[in-house]
């Protein structure tokens, strides 16, 4: 991973294209025996140049590693934006499928390419295996820039996406009659005099609203961003806890014109994040945020919401769902957007027109559209709490004047309510049972993580052993050498003095066969062989020497 350079045969596609293609189909699931990546790509911040120097034109090319390795074009493209930027905005999702037997072994990679030169810019690669299924991962991929002239402040190049790795069917937990709840949001009511920009959507099932507004922070407003570090990204960084307080935020592709913001977004929050459990309690929470929010730069992340419309998920709303014949779901024609400065030509706060319905298969058919919620049963508003923009302060109260209000509805309620507390014992029941069964799953996800852990412990050990034992072969073959060096030094400095000894045996020896040759008498042994020296003769005179 990291920045290559290297050429893509892959082009970006138009806009228009890539949200047909989206949208044709809304289906959560994957095909059978495959599975589904689905990448948002939302922007980018300090993109590096291209190897001329020149400023990039980006696009997102989006593939698996199968598919990397044999070449094979990738049909998963981002379009351009309007002119060349190093912090670019798509927006764009896309999709590719693989094998569900092989997802263990694959790799969904991101690359970054300029579209003058089809030079890949970046590349990251995120392990499947580590994506829990249907769970959508709000990442921020940080890559340390390798550019020369990068300073600290812009010494990282981040790339944002939302990953969702979708299966063939939803998982079902025992104890639990409901494998999912389904939201479709689809647009605001009244035209706002006062929007400038398209609407995103931001929702998200919390358990306890009370504590999830009395908590409220920066960080559970907006998308939670994890933030991975490549090349090497940490297995621990997609670990999902098996309760949060803040739900699972889903984001929703920007709503416009920005007058009459239309969506027509499907939501699917599982059974197992607690989605599925009606109580006093639980709540559907939007945030609506203007796309302009969303623009790269310094930092890629969403300002204070325009506004939030709660709905809240008691009991008494199940209740209503299963009222109803064919799907269990409900129309919510006008759910108010409390806490804003938004108004409709008619001075008033806006609505939005919303239906959500129960998943009971693991293989649902019918996924909501725009024309299957419009025959849903349509909740009568005095189901809801009455002054639903105050219902951060006090759902209960909001409950105690609301069926206080009229005694004929009251009536009815109780009419169609004789089993409560059964119902709720029934509830309570299946709410325990789901727990426990969530943590039987978080137990056997620990466990298979752990596993996986310790293969990757063992493999890297194995390969750490093979360093290690080459290294002391390394070593044994050096102080092999060294001894047998200081052998050698040993034996050579041995026959050295050999000859030194043998030397000083044989130059006596040499003194008395030399003076015998010249008829010189031989001394005594105690005497000293001195050099001979010549002296002065005649020619003619045989040679002298004086001892």
């Amino acid at each position: 991973m990291g920045r290559k350079k290297k050429k893509v045969t892959e082009s970006p596609e138009d806009p228009l294209n890539i949200s047909q293609s989206v949208e044709s189909v809304i289906n959560h699931l994957s095909p059978s025996n495959k599975e589904t990546i689905m990448v948002t790509l939302h922007g980018a911040t300090n993109l590096p140049a291209c190897k001329d120097g020149s400023e990039p034109w980006p696009y997102v090319v989006v593939k698996t590693t199968s598919e990397e390795v044999k070449n094979q074009n990738s049909k998963a493209v981002t379009s351009v934006p309007a002119e060349p930027t190093k912090a670019p905005t798509w927006g764009d999702t896309v999709e590719v499928e693989i094998q569900a037997e092989g997802a263990g072994q694959e790799d969904v990679v991101l690359k970054v390419v300029d579209n003058k030169k089809k030079e890949e810019l970046l590349s990251y690669q995120i392990p499947i295996k580590y994506l829990r299924v249907f769970h959508p991962y709000h990442l921020e991929l940080v890559m340390p820039n390798q550019s020369e002239k990068a300073n600290e402040a812009t010494a990282k190049t981040k790339l944002y996406a939302t990953v969702v790795r979708k299966g063939s069917f939803i998982p079902c937990y025992d104890g639990c009659n409901y494998t999912a709840l389904e939201v479709f949001l689809r647009r605001v009511n009244e035209p706002l005099v006062n929007n400038p920009s398209p609407m995103v959507v931001i929702a998200r099932v919390v358990p306890n609203y009370k504590e999830f507004k009395m908590n409220q922070d920066p960080v559970s407003l907006g998308l939670p961003i994890t933030p991975l570090s490549f090349p090497i990204p940490s297995m621990t960084n997609f670990d999902v806890p098996p309760v949060s307080q803040n739900g699972c935020p889903q984001l929703s592709k920007p709503g416009g014109p920005p007058e009459l913001p239309l969506w027509n977004q499907s939501f699917l929050f599982q059974g197992r994040d607690g989605a599925t459990n009606f109580s006093e309690d639980t709540a559907l929470v939007l945030e609506y945020y203007p796309s302009s929010a969303m623009k790269g730069g310094e930092s890629w992340t969403l300002s204070k919401p325009l506004g939030i419309s709660v709905l809240p998920l008691k009991s008494r709303l199940y209740r209503k769902m299963l009222t109803g014949k064919g799907l269990n779901g409900l129309h919510v024609e006008r759910l108010p957007i409390t806490d804003t400065k938004l108004k409709t030509i008619n001075g008033e706060a806006p609505m939005v027109d919303l239906s959500f319905q129960l998943l009971s298969s693991e293989r649902p058919e019918n996924f909501l559209t725009p024309n299957s919620s419009k025959v849903l049963p349509i909740l009568d508003p005095k189901t809801l709490d009455e002054k639903l923009d105050s219902i951060h302060e006090s759902w209960s109260k909001a409950t105690v004047s609301s069926t206080m209000n009229s005694s004929t509805s009251t009536f009815q309620e109780e009419e169609e309510e004789p089993h409560m507390p059964q119902m709720y014992r029934e509830m309570e029941m299946n709410n325990y049972r789901r727990a426990m069964q969530t943590m039987a799953e978080d137990i056997l996800l620990l466990r298979k993580q752990a596993s996986v852990l310790e293969a990757e412990n063992r493999m890297l050990r194995s390969h750490l052993t093979q360093e290690e034992m080459g290294e002391e072969q390394d070593n044994v073959d050096q102080t092999q050498k060294l001894v047998f060096m200081k052998q050698k030094l040993l034996l050579s400095e041995l026959d050295m003095k050999k000859l030194r000894d043998k030397r000083s045996r044989t130059w006596p020896q040499g003194c008395r066969s030399k003076n015998m040759a010249w008829g010189t008498p031989q001394m005594p042994s105690s005497q000293t062989c001195r050099t001979p020296q010549p002296t002065p003769r005649t020619t003619g005179d045989p040679p002298s020497w004086t001892p």
